[in-house]
């Protein structure tokens, strides 16, 4: 079943300077529930088009296979 998770958006990410929806528009269990921005501002529900920089966190729920895809590859190589 779904589950709570936090993705950071870092500098080598690859996902700061793109929308939410550029992140997850390709996922279907996926659901933003809230972003933290870098100055410490909660948005609760943010919209989709709202650009992600290094130092946000987005808080989601989803199936843990998809958000594996979608948290930024720590050295595993594609599978």
């Amino acid at each position: 079943g779904p589950v709570l998770a936090e993705i950071e958006i870092s500098e080598g990410s690859g996902l700061a300077g793109g929308t939410i929806h550029d992140i997850l528009h390709w996922t279907r269990s996926i659901t933003v529930l809230g972003l933290q921005k870098a100055s410490g501002q909660l948005q609760v529900g943010p919209a989709h088009t709202t650009l992600l920089e290094a130092g946000d966190k987005l808080i989601v729920m989803g199936e843990e296979d998809e958000l594996e895809r979608i948290r930024p590859a720590r050295g595993q190589g594609a599978r």
